[in-house]
């Protein structure tokens, strides 16, 4: 009686893996890990913006806190790596799930490689033309992430800011007049200073020198603005026309006074004051009257303004008097001991800071006609003040300015040089300041943001559609050669469960020997990864194969018939290239075409011929 054939396709081997249904789902096979890799990438564009945000405007040496500093472009470098590298996992998860449903959902094998290869390629994916589709669009978008970290660099910069803050700040600067006799000397009858101090004459190379007024620990850190107390002077000023003058038609030799500006003290009349006077032809007219400026100071204690620059030691600038503002900065008024000019040495308080003065401001000009105008002048005011062109110089038309303001300011800074340096290291004043500080601070730019938040979220949108059929899949997928060579009934892996996700069919089949190479037509891999695979045979093949292992009834052992029967085996059949166990496998061989031979239907399509005979059967006869 004959056995009945056996169906390879439910072979013992494989009913014995029968447990791995298909199962779809929802939930069963939604990709966690390609959708959290997605949003994950979203939120991490979202954290460059808040990063951006916090740090604009904030100082370099104090963001994200003073204790930890780290610049935005670092973070941006590592947030908008991570990005890329989240958004283009989830399009290689994406890929996979679009291969899988492509598959259930049929075509050719060219949509296959179309979609393997778009998802693997960028060259591949920009070279489509006419075979576009979302798998090329999520690989070019994807990729074009890579423009993120440029955007993100050019996002925050950094600039240079002033801020200002009120802090308190502190100066040994004494609130009390000034010692007595501390800046001239008495030496003859004559109401008239002969020399100054050696303190004050100190004081008078500094600011002639134009040295820094310094000073110790105030409290200010970058550049400060605040008011101190001490000696100085209350103004009081008054300005008139006087002295006409007519230069139109002078006389040969004929002497006319233009300008003069003078300062004046007499110690033994009032020791606490100092008159200015200045004189001067404001106009270009060749007729008219002088302008006589006078100015009384008297000595008091007055609020000065000032400019702290921080340093080794703090640098201190008097804000310079502007006379066209109203208002004194008088506190009280004091005055100094009485004093008496006589032979020997006989102190003055302020008569030094009068006579340091005098000797640079102190100027007269005068005009003398001799067939043209010349002019004759003593001191500075002639030159340094003079308001007219070259041309105008011999001419009628000459004219100065007020050197008042200047005078005054020369009074006050040395007077306020001489208070810091009467002050006793006990001598502290402390007021409030208000502090610039030039500070490097970050710059956002949020166009840049925008754009690389555009293109981040266009990729993901284009990423999502490549998830879509998830659902139909019954169970883990990948694009592993393994299992998709599975998915194609590759000899080798038979044997094995074909719903097999890749970790349960490389348990299987990973121990099997693998070769690539030239192989017979008609061989096939054995399942244990050895020897023929006698499932897919045909009749013929069968009974050969059996002579030449172990003799087969009917036609001996003789040698010249297995010689025949050698020979039949190794013509079974051209040879093709396949991946098959390396005991069938030859290398290839140059010059030799390999193809796979198949009998031909009308039309061209191959025969597909399917042997549903098993080698039991065949030895059961």
């Amino acid at each position: 009686m004959e056995a009945q054939p056996m169906d390879p396709t439910h072979s013992s081997h494989e009913l014995d893996h029968s447990l791995r249904p298909w199962q779809p789902g929802l939930r069963r096979r939604a990709p966690w890990v390609g959708m959290a890799s997605l949003i994950l990438g979203l939120l991490c564009i979202l954290f460059t913006a808040l990063i951006l945000y916090s740090a604009h405007e904030s100082p370099v040496d104090s963001w994200p806190s003073e204790s930890r500093v780290v610049q935005p472009a670092v973070l941006l470098a590592f947030i908008s790596t991570a990005t890329n590298v989240l958004l283009n996992f989830a399009m290689s998860e994406g890929c996979i799930i679009a291969w899988w449903s492509k598959a259930l959902e049929g075509g050719d094998v060219n949509d296959l490689h179309r979609y393997w290869s778009y998802g693997t390629s960028l060259g591949a994916a920009a070279l489509s033309g006419r075979s576009f589709n979302k798998v090329a669009l999520a690989c070019l978008l994807t990729s074009s992430l890579a423009v993120n970290g440029p955007l993100l660099q050019r996002a925050s910069t950094v600039a240079t800011k002033q801020y200002t803050t009120v802090i308190p700040v502190s100066a040994n600067l004494s609130t009390s007049p000034l010692p007595a006799g501390f800046s001239g000397i008495y030496m003859t009858q004559e109401n008239k200073i002969s020399m100054l101090t050696p303190a004050f004459a100190n004081i008078s190379r500094d600011y002639a020198s134009r040295a820094p007024i310094m000073t110790r620990n105030t409290g200010c850190s970058g550049g400060c603005l605040s008011s101190f107390h001490a000696a100085g002077f209350d103004m009081n000023c008054s300005s008139m026309v006087s002295h006409h003058y007519n230069l139109t038609s002078p006389e040969p030799g004929a002497k006319t006074m233009l300008g003069y500006a003078a300062v004046k003290f007499d110690g033994s009349l009032n020791s606490g004051q100092i008159n200015l006077e200045t004189l001067y032809k404001k106009t270009s007219a060749c007729a008219g009257q002088l302008i006589l400026h006078r100015c009384r100071l008297q000595t008091a204690i007055v609020r000065y303004k000032l400019r702290i620059t921080a340093g080794g030691s703090d640098k201190l600038t008097l804000t310079p008097l502007n006379m066209r503002k109203p208002g004194n900065n008088t506190i009280r008024l004091y005055q100094p001991p009485p004093e008496h000019p006589g032979s020997g040495a006989w102190p003055s308080t302020i008569g030094g800071i009068a006579m340091a003065a005098q000797h640079i401001y102190a100027s007269n000009i005068t005009s003398i006609y001799n067939s043209s105008l010349a002019i004759v002048a003593t001191g500075m005011m002639a030159n340094t003040y003079i308001n007219s062109d070259l041309n105008e110089y011999s001419t009628c038309n000459v004219s100065w300015t007020d050197p008042m303001q200047d005078i005054i300011n020369t009074i006050r800074e040395l007077t306020f040089r001489a208070a810091l340096a009467a002050s006793d290291h006990g001598d502290n004043q402390r007021h409030n300041a208000t502090e610039t500080i030039d500070r490097t601070y970050y710059v956002s730019s949020y166009r840049y943001l925008i754009a690389a938040m555009v293109l981040t979220f266009v990729s993901a949108c284009v990423i999502v559609p490549l998830f879509a059929g998830w659902w139909h899949l019954g169970r883990e997928v990948s694009l592993s050669p393994i299992e998709t060579a599975k998915a194609f009934r590759a000899p080798l892996l038979h044997g094995t469960e074909c719903n097999s996700n890749i970790q349960e069919l490389l348990q299987e089949v990973g121990h099997r020997k693998a070769q690539y190479g030239a192989i017979s037509s008609t061989s096939q891999a054995s399942p244990s990864g050895s020897g023929f695979d006698t499932r897919t045979w045909g009749r013929a093949e069968i009974q050969l194969h059996e002579f030449l292992t172990k003799g087969y009834r009917g036609y001996g052992q003789n040698g010249s018939i297995k010689g025949v029967a050698s020979a039949f085996e190794k013509g079974l059949g051209a040879q093709r290239l396949q991946i098959a166990d390396p005991g069938l496998v030859r290398p290839p061989v140059d010059g030799v075409i390999y193809r796979d031979h198949q009998p031909m239907l009308t039309g061209g399509n191959p025969m597909i011929i399917q042997h549903n005979h098993s080698f039991s059967n065949y030895t059961s006869h």
